[in-house]
C-alpha cells in the first residue's frame, strides 16, 4: 500500500520490535504508517495514507529496509 509516497506491506512484520514496546501512546506503534493507514478488521482507520507525512514515511521505509535496528528518526518539525 502506497503510504505518504513509500510502498509498505499491509500488515505489521512479524518481527517488529515494536511488538514488544509497552503499549501506550508513546510507543513506536503509535507513529507507525502500517498501524495508522491500514484498516482494521472494521474497516476503520486512524490517518488517510495520503496524509502520512512524507519524510515519516521515508524514515520507516529506511528503517523496515535496513532490519529494524533501534528507532526511526522521526523529526517533530519539518524543516
Amino acid at each position: 500500500m502506497l503510504i505518504g509516497g513509500q510502498e509498505f506491506q499491509t500488515t505489521c512484520p512479524a518481527v517488529c520490535p515494536g511488538k514488544l514496546d509497552p503499549a501506550g501512546q508513546g510507543s513506536i506503534c503509535h507513529r507507525c504508517p502500517i498501524l495508522n493507514c491500514i484498516p482494521d478488521s472494521s474497516g476503520f482507520i486512524l490517518l488517510a495514507a495520503e496524509d502520512y507525512r512524507p519524510d515519516w514515511a521515508k524514515e520507516w521505509r529506511r528503517w523496515f529496509d535496513s532490519g529494524m535496528i533501534g528507532y526511526p528518526y522521526l523529526p517533530i518539525v519539518i524543516n
